[in-house]
């Protein structure tokens, strides 16, 4: 009997029956019948959430004890769970065979973390979604649960790290927080406590045409000109948003946090505004490259500032999940681009905007 056979052995859940907070918060993300895999999922609580929700899943864990809970646990609300009993160090997931991961508090040793993240990245269909929750160093000053060594710990930045080594995925990262925040999960997980929670979504699987970019388009903004609020990679007060091709639109994904809140409920309409227009002139410098037949990387740049910028409101924006904001190029004139983009919650649009993104000229800014 291996250390989480014992763990699991008791007749109570340790991490009791109800799905993690975070989880429950960003399962928005996942389309009608997603099939999901969720390693470490132990005695099922998580599995047989989604599972109610209509998901495909699969639980996969080297408790054998805990996975006959979790079939239990599904069988007691008349769903079908599907069962992997293996260990992450040497099981290697079917490439694109899923829509998203799952990890809640998996914490592997260092000695091949980075290896069993990139295989489970791997295992994402393009399109597919990455949510982790894990334990932050600073965790070792609670007792709120985890492990007590700190290379089991992690850090946003050990997670982006990770996943950036793995060539043949392309993930735009959604959301990167550490942070203090209240467990409640049966008697294993009780008290404050200090977490890092993660998400990404697979965008492609490598560049195909001109212009295109494996990297986000404000990737490639000079430092002079990334201090940007709406997008700016070098300021990290700001939205830093990452936007990317999905065929002939482009993709921004941003999480509202509580401080955005116009009502209780509802996402402050500036933050609209903000997000279609730095998506937009991003969208811009990207199809200018693209119409070039140029890689973003190449010299000189392209680079824009808004010109105008007109927001419709269609309704009011829920603050409680994912945003996602789509544009598409309606004008490409000299040094004039006309970008059209709109904001979706929960799949149903929100706002839309129509930006005039004027080219910098040479030198504005220092660039």
């Amino acid at each position: 009997m291996n250390f989480w056979d014992q763990q699991y052995s008791t007749p109570d859940f340790k991490y009791g029956t109800q799905a993690n907070w975070f989880l429950r918060n960003q399962a928005a993300h996942l389309h009608p019948g997603s099939e999901v895999l969720l390693p470490g999922d132990g005695e099922g609580r998580n599995s047989v959430w989604l599972a109610r929700r209509g998901h495909h899943v699969t639980a996969l864990d080297n408790s054998k004890v805990g996975l006959d809970k979790a079939l239990r646990l599904a069988s007691e609300n008349k769903v079908t769970v599907g069962v992997i009993h293996a260990d992450l160090e040497h099981w290697i997931p079917p490439p694109d065979s899923f829509d998203a991961v799952v990890l809640t508090y998996v914490h592997l040793p260092a000695s091949w973390r980075r290896m069993a993240h990139q295989r489970l990245v791997s295992a994402l269909r393009p399109g597919g979604w990455l949510i982790l929750e894990a334990f932050h160093p600073k965790q070792l000053r609670f007792s709120s649960g985890g492990p007590k060594d700190e290379a089991m710990l992690y850090t946003a930045e050990m997670i982006r790290s990770d996943l950036a080594d793995e060539p043949e995925v392309i993930l735009d990262e959604v959301l990167a927080w550490e942070g203090e925040a209240h467990l409640d999960e049966g008697s294993g997980h009780q008290g404050s406590a200090y977490l890092t929670r993660y998400v990404a979504h697979r965008v492609k699987s490598r560049k195909t045409n001109p212009g295109e970019t494996m990297k986000a388009f404000q990737d490639y903004y000079p430092e002079n000109v990334s201090h940007c609020y709406g997008c700016g990679s070098k300021n990290i007060h700001g939205h830093r948003i990452k936007t990317f091709w999905e065929g002939e639109e482009t993709v921004t994904h941003f999480t509202p946090e509580p401080y955005h809140t116009a009502i209780p409920g509802f996402t402050y309409g500036g933050l609209i505004a903000s997000l279609i227009d730095r998506h937009s002139t991003g969208t811009a410098a990207a199809a200018m490259y693209r119409a070039s037949g140029r890689e973003m990387d190449t010299l000189p740049p392209f680079r824009f500032v808004t010109g105008s910028l007109h927001v419709d409101y269609l309704k009011p924006t829920p603050i409680d999940g994912v945003l996602e904001i789509r544009g598409r190029i309606k004008e490409i004139k000299g040094r004039k681009v006309v970008v059209e983009s709109t904001v979706f919650a929960k799949g149903v649009a929100t706002a839309r905007g129509e930006v005039v993104a004027l080219q910098m000229p040479d030198g504005f800014g220092g660039q």
